[in-house]
């Protein structure tokens, strides 16, 4: 709270400012992530009641917008998808942590871009964070994401 309070004090109440935040942790003990496929196990670290607690009081705190992903770093998978997660695999959770804070939400890892642009027509959700590795597939993508806002 310390921290975005100073923040506004010194660049002004009016500058925004957002937080990465992870909706829940995706962890089964310390250092042990948990995989996409393992749905039965105890969350080890924040759960989604937890996490629909800690979203309003960071908005009341004063963050502006929250950019959002899941993991921690024991599964640090979920916050830098590789390439061998599903797309969209944070998607259901960002879209529930929505309803619990009247500030932007924006979904992070493995976005597909058609899916993207749909969540965020519907008003799911309020944007998308993209990491373009320099590849030669990087201006297909772009333009993906292009035709699919045209």
């Amino acid at each position: 709270v310390e921290i975005v309070q100073e923040i506004k004090r010194q660049a002004g109440a009016d500058f925004p400012v957002s937080l990465r935040y992870s909706v829940v942790s995706k962890t089964k003990a310390w250092g042990k992530g948990a995989m996409p496929y393992e749905t039965d196990f105890v969350e080890f670290g924040r759960d989604m009641p937890e996490s629909e607690k800690a979203v309003k009081y960071l908005e009341d705190a004063g963050y502006d917008m929250f950019n959002c992903d899941n993991g921690t770093y024991d599964a640090w998978y979920w916050a830098h998808p590789p390439q061998y997660m599903p797309d969209n695999c944070n998607l259901e959770y960002v879209e529930h942590i929505k309803q619990f804070t009247s500030r932007p939400v924006v979904c992070a890892g493995r976005m597909d871009p058609v899916k993207a642009a749909e969540e965020i027509a519907a008003g799911r959700l309020d944007a998308v964070a993209m990491f373009f590795h320099p590849s030669p597939h990087r201006n297909r993508y772009m333009v993906q994401v292009q035709a699919v806002q045209a």
